[in-house]
């Protein structure tokens, strides 16, 4: 009786273990689901994480180099040479803004022979040519090299350091600064433009 008693006990514990099992599958089933769910969430973040660091890193490195590089063009620029007296910088400038033609850049001064000089970059060099012979003023187109420094400390410096280590000798240098955060125009003439170019790349 005892053996028998035993026996039923087994059974029923069998029964109602095999019971639970079964109810526990779908929960089972539902865990790994949210597992392998949380997992892809994970993992996504990660990538989109890894993606960000990239573009960011893409981003700097194009800006660091933007601003080492400086984007150099060659440009021409009006060179006037005229008697130093008062005025003559009006003049000049007056008879470009009566043609409604946009001053770029521009530098002026007295050389050692007593005339005055201007360097003048503009949206319409032929017809500011054009302009100042009929003012009875004359002028001529001379190649330049225009950058576009990035506008923070020691932008300049990085730019004369590559000219400096390739030997490029300058003649002369200008510039225009705007706000911060809107780059600076440096605007030079070097004995070879074609090496000054080579060393900035």
């Amino acid at each position: 009786m005892k053996a028998f008693l035993v026996g039923v006990i087994f059974l029923i514990a069998v029964v109602i273990l095999a019971g639970l099992g079964f109810l526990f599958v779908p929960f089972i089933l539902v865990l790994g689901l949210f597992l392998r769910f949380i997992l892809l969430i994970v993992l996504g973040i990660l990538v989109v994480w890894i993606l960000g660091k990239f573009i960011i890193f893409v981003w700097e490195t194009l800006r660091k180099k933007q601003g080492r590089c400086e984007m150099v063009r060659r440009v021409k620029q009006i060179v006037i040479a005229t008697e130093d007296r008062p005025g003559m910088l009006s003049e000049i400038t007056q008879l470009i803004a009566g043609e409604n033609i946009n001053i770029e850049a521009i530098k002026a001064f007295v050389d050692s022979k007593g005339k005055a000089n201007f360097y003048i970059i503009t949206a319409d060099n032929q017809k500011v040519l054009s302009v100042l012979g009929s003012g009875g003023l004359s002028g001529r187109e001379e190649e330049v090299l225009a950058l576009e420094l990035e506008n923070k400390p020691g932008a300049l410096g990085e730019m004369a350091s590559k000219l400096k280590e390739k030997k490029v000798n300058l003649l002369y240098c200008y510039g225009t600064v705007g706000q911060a955060g809107s780059p600076a125009r440096f605007i030079m003439k070097a004995e070879n433009n074609d090496q000054a170019i080579e060393a900035l790349r």
